[in-house]
C-alpha cells in the first residue's frame, strides 16, 4: 500500500515551480508524490509558457536582482535535467533585443560600459538578414523547452507511481505525529506549488496572488529563418519545422480563460513590424499568471504549520527564478537559512 512508504514532502502543482522544487529533491535524494490536476494543463500558465530566461529588464535595460546567483542555479538545474533524463530542453539563444531609434542605439551602448551591465550586454550590435534594424544582444539568456521539460518529467513521475492526477481537497490533510496524510500518502512535508489556486489555500490566507493574463500564439513561417530568440516589443522563440513561440501580453483585469482579437492584433502587427514573410497562426493560447503586486515570487512556511510551504509568484521569470527558490527553500528547510523578506511570504502576515 502506498502509505506505507513516508515521504520527505508532498508537492501540490506540477509546473514549472513543483517540477523544479521536485527535481532539486531529486538531486538531494529526498523522496516526494506529487498531486495535480492535470486535466486543465494545457492552457496552464507553465504550460503555455515561452521559456525565456533574461538577467535583464530590458524595457529600463537594468539588472535582474541577484542576476548572476539565479543564472548559475538556473545552469545547474538544466545541466541535471538534461543529464538525468538525456534529453536536451536548454538552448543557450542569447536574446537581440531590437534598437529601434538612434536613441535606443545610443541608449545600449552607454549601458553596455557600466560594471554591472557588461557581462551581460555585448559591444558588438547586429544586424539580422531579415531587418535593415539594429539589434543589442543579451549575453547568458536563451530559452527552455518548457512543454518538453514538463511532459519529460510527467512520463518518469507515472512510471514511478509517484503522481495522482487530482485537485487536492484541503480539508483532507490529516496532521498527525508530526506527520501529513493525504489519500494514502504519508509525508514530513507539503509544499504548494500551485499558482493562482493559493487564493483558495487555508494554509495561506495572507498571500496575494494578482493573477495576470497573458497570452502566446505560434505561427509557422517558412521564410523566417530565424535562429535566435528575439525581442521586438514581443519575444520570439525559434522552435522546429519553421514554427515560432510568440508572446506575451500581460493584462491584470481580464480574469476570461479565452484568448482576445486584441492580443492577436498585437502580436501580428509586431510581427509585421519585422517581418514581411507569410505566416499562418497555428495557436493562440492563454493563461494567467500567478503573479504579485510587488513583482517579487513568494516561499516560506505557514504560520500554521512550519512544515507546510509555498512556492508561488513567480510571474512572467518562472524558468528564471524557480531553480533559486528552490534551492532557497530547501536551505531554509534543511540548514534552517533565513528568507529575504522581501520573496518571504512574511510580508503578507
Amino acid at each position: 500500500m502506498r502509505g506505507k512508504k513516508i515521504y520527505d514532502f508532498i508537492i501540490v502543482g506540477q509546473g514549472i515551480a513543483g517540477t523544479v522544487f521536485a527535481c532539486n529533491l531529486l538531486k538531494s535524494n529526498k523522496s516526494f508524490f506529487i498531486f495535480d490536476s492535470l486535466n486543465s494543463k494545457k492552457n496552464s500558465p507553465s504550460r503555455i509558457a515561452l521559456g525565456v530566461y533574461n538577467p535583464l529588464v530590458l524595457k529600463w535595460i537594468t539588472k535582474v536582482s541577484k542576476a548572476e546567483i539565479k543564472l548559475d542555479a538556473l545552469f545547474s538545474y538544466c545541466n541535471f535535467f538534461e543529464n538525468f533524463f538525456n534529453v536536451k530542453v536548454h538552448y543557450k539563444q542569447n536574446i537581440h533585443r531590437l534598437l529601434e531609434s538612434s536613441y535606443d542605439v545610443n541608449n545600449w551602448n552607454a549601458k553596455q560600459v557600466s560594471t554591472k551591465l557588461n557581462n551581460f550586454l555585448s559591444p558588438n550590435l547586429k544586424s539580422l538578414n531579415f531587418s535593415k534594424k539594429t539589434f543589442g544582444q543579451v549575453l547568458y539568456s536563451g530559452w527552455l523547452d518548457v512543454n518538453l521539460m514538463l511532459s519529460t518529467f510527467l512520463d518518469y513521475l507515472r512510471k514511478e507511481n509517484i503522481i495522482i492526477n487530482q485537485k487536492i481537497d484541503y480539508n483532507r490533510i490529516i496532521f498527525k505525529d508530526n506527520l501529513f496524510y493525504y489519500n494514502n500518502v504519508i509525508s514530513k512535508n507539503i509544499v504548494f506549488c500551485e499558482g493562482c489556486s493559493v487564493s483558495n489555500n487555508p494554509f495561506f490566507k495572507n498571500v496575494k496572488i494578482l493573477p495576470t493574463k497573458g497570452e502566446v500564439i505560434k505561427i509557422h513561417c517558412p521564410n523566417l529563418n530565424l535562429n535566435t530568440v528575439l525581442h521586438t516589443g514581443v519575444i520570439t522563440v525559434p522552435l522546429n519545422d519553421n514554427i515560432y513561440h510568440i508572446g506575451s501580453t500581460y493584462d491584470h483585469k481580464d480574469l476570461s480563460e479565452a484568448p482576445t482579437k486584441k492580443a492577436l492584433e498585437k502580436f501580428q502587427n509586431k510581427l509585421e513590424s519585422f517581418n514581411s514573410s507569410p505566416y499562418n497562426v497555428i495557436e493562440h493560447l492563454a493563461a494567467h499568471r500567478p503573479s504579485t503586486r510587488d513583482r517579487n515570487p513568494i516561499i516560506g512556511p505557514s504560520v500554521k504549520n512550519k512544515n507546510i510551504f509555498i512556492l508561488n509568484g513567480l510571474g512572467s521569470r518562472g524558468i528564471l527564478l524557480a531553480p533559486f527558490l528552490s534551492e532557497e527553500l530547501l536551505q531554509h528547510i534543511y540548514s534552517n537559512k533565513s528568507i529575504d523578506i522581501d520573496i518571504s511570504n512574511k510580508r503578507f502576515e
